[in-house]
């Protein structure tokens, strides 16, 4: 019995779609359709009394019983609870449709059992809900298989505690998961990547954390896992506002390529990952995304940034503490330009603090404290770890096709509104380039943020001391230089593209106001506008397209002929990238 399939199909769904296709045409032709279509669903109830007679025959008198204790019941509630009492011995799948409300609640209207150790029980338009409140008993053995729904998991009860199987919450809404008792085995996200589980209680995992695709996000609560965690391409664990995940001693958290790993607290409140409360320590291996700041990481092998891995420059570990380690805190294998503030090593690791292996990229910590920092504890054979303060350069720089006038830029929009916060034009890309060998670079600060005013910070590691070709780099404008190098000796540089004396080659715009900006338009970064930057703007104009692209060379959001004038003016001037 629990290998068949069954499928559950509301007569007025099937109803509704005879509706539909009545509606639609009235010819002969979709009539026959019609008639076909109902021939083909008029088995639903064979099916099911070819069910119900199997079923009395491993549970006999259950039918009788439920209706006499229980006249209330409807047929889909019938249904339901033989569907529930099923044993899954043999793998299969039910999909169970429809229902009243939109919870299905674990008991209802009587005690209810399920046996379950394979198989999967699909809820495809209804949450799940195990509660105490109708006062019946629910008796579980669950040690395989996987109970799924599209909305959300709610646990009430603290003799819920399957030994295993996989609760998958899947599909493109956000749903939450509240376990306000009891605790699950393994748990898997599948949502779209757009979407996401919100964890609404402190909430217990036993098993494997498996996020393929979507978000799980952790807010103010605590989660414990017992077994490996495992970020997938396109799957993100958002650790926020002083959240606590706690992981079980020689287990894993891995974020693979195209996985994503926040731990995002506040000052005065560290979001935390750390032991779970026994002995034991857990390893970290990124190969994807991860993002830290205000986050204290403890109890752990080391945090391993693998070459293919990509530390947030918005959040490189900005004011994080590492403590209880062994082996090193940090391990660095990627070929990222890394500034790290404020960071806190109060405590030995093993051997080190810092590892880095390659010689490629660097880690600068700056403001670092605790008497585990500075470069006597780090394992660096490249010299590409660095400790010291920091220095500030200061830019003024103004794009063309975000230039509104009277010095000011637009807000670089999406489909929604403003890309970034409130006075942010766009993000920008600054290159420091060797004085005699311009093809060499020094040091790379991406990200930063371009205010509508024209301003940007870049805080540069201190070990910068010479003189640079500094190089703006944006999505859609013109790579543009420094007119000579600009000297590094002091530790707060201003430079202003304010002239075209400023700029390599002279190659700035002036515009109507008097303002001098860099040139915007190429939107390949083949280094010259010309009808391959206009080929794909015109295609997305004629589409129609919106958001926050590179074929939106104004920045409002909509791809128009707005964009295609700027892109059809600079490519007619035969305007490109001058360098050194």
């Amino acid at each position: 019995m629990a290998s068949s399939t069954i499928c559950l199909v509301n007569k007025n769904e099937i109803l509704g779609e005879i509706r539909d296709k009545l509606k639609s045409d009235h010819n002969h032709e979709n009539i026959h359709e019609v008639v076909r279509f109902i021939n083909a669903n008029t088995d639903i109830d064979q099916d099911w009394n070819k069910f119900r007679t199997t079923f009395e025959e491993v549970h006999p008198g259950f039918f009788d019983r439920l209706q006499k204790n229980h006249p209330q019941l409807t047929d889909h509630d019938i249904r339901l609870s033989s569907y529930l009492r099923i044993n899954f011995t043999g793998g299969g799948t039910i999909n169970v449709y429809g229902g009243n409300g939109t919870v299905s609640q674990w008991p209802t209207y009587a005690n209810a059992s399920i046996t379950m150790n394979g198989g999967i029980l699909d809820f495809k338009d209804q949450s799940i809900t195990i509660n105490t409140l109708s006062g019946f008993a629910l008796t579980t053995n669950i040690t395989g298989g996987i109970i799924r729904t599209p909305k959300g998991f709610f646990n009430g009860r603290s003799d819920f505690n399957p030994t295993g199987g996989t609760v998958e919450l899947y599909g493109t809404t956000n749903s939450g998961l509240d376990l306000v008792a009891g605790s699950l085995w393994n748990l898997s996200i599948n949502k779209a990547v757009a979407n996401k589980v919100t964890v609404n209680t402190n909430s217990t995992v036993n098993g494997n954390l498996t996020l393929n695709t979507g978000t799980l996000q952790v807010d103010s609560k605590i989660l414990f896992t017992g077994g490996n965690i495992n970020l997938n391409s396109g799957g993100s664990l958002c650790i926020e506002n002083g959240s606590i995940l706690r992981i079980t001693g020689n287990k894993a958290l891995t974020v693979a390529l195209g996985g994503t790993l926040k731990v995002i607290g506040t000052s005065g409140a560290n979001s935390i990952i750390t032991d779970n409360l026994a002995s034991g320590y857990h390893e970290f291996q990124i190969s994807g995304n991860i993002s830290a700041r205000y986050a204290t990481f403890g109890y752990n092998y080391g945090i391993n940034i693998w070459s293919t891995a990509t530390v947030d420059p918005l959040n490189p570990f900005d004011y994080c503490t590492f403590q209880y380690g062994v082996d090193r805190f940090l391990f660095f294998g990627n070929n990222q330009e890394i500034v790290i503030n404020g960071a806190n090593f109060p405590m030995a690791a093993l051997y080190n603090n810092v590892w880095k292996n390659n010689d490629a990229g660097s880690v600068t910590f700056t403001n670092a404290t605790g008497g585990f920092a500075g470069e006597t504890f780090e394992n660096d054979p490249f010299n590409r770890i660095h400790w010291g303060a920091q220095k500030q350069l200061n830019l003024e720089v103004f794009l063309e096709g975000l230039y509104t006038g009277a010095g000011t830029m637009r807000e670089a929009s999406n489909e929604t509104g403003p890309q970034f916060g409130a006075g942010v034009a766009d993000e920008i890309k600054v290159e420091f380039r060797n004085a005699l060998d311009y093809y060499e670079t020094e040091y790379v600060a991406d990200h930063v943020l371009l205010e509508t005013n024209g301003h940007a910070t870049v805080n540069i590691p201190a070990f910068l001391s010479g003189s640079y070709y500094i190089t703006i780099r944006h999505r859609n404008s013109l790579e543009t230089t420094t007119a000579l190098p600009v000297s590094f000796t002091s530790n707060y540089i201003y430079y202003l593209f304010d002239s075209p004396s400023k700029a390599y080659g002279g190659n700035l715009l002036q515009m109507i106001t008097g303002q001098y900006v860099i040139y915007s338009g190429d939107v390949n970064q083949d280094g010259t506008v010309d009808i391959a930057d206009m080929t794909p703007v015109d295609n997305d104009a004629s589409n129609f397209v919106s958001g926050y692209l590179v074929t939106d060379v104004n920045g409002d959001g909509v791809i128009d002929t707005a964009d295609m004038t700027i892109v059809d003016n600079n490519a007619a001037g035969y305007v490109g990238v001058m360098t050194p």
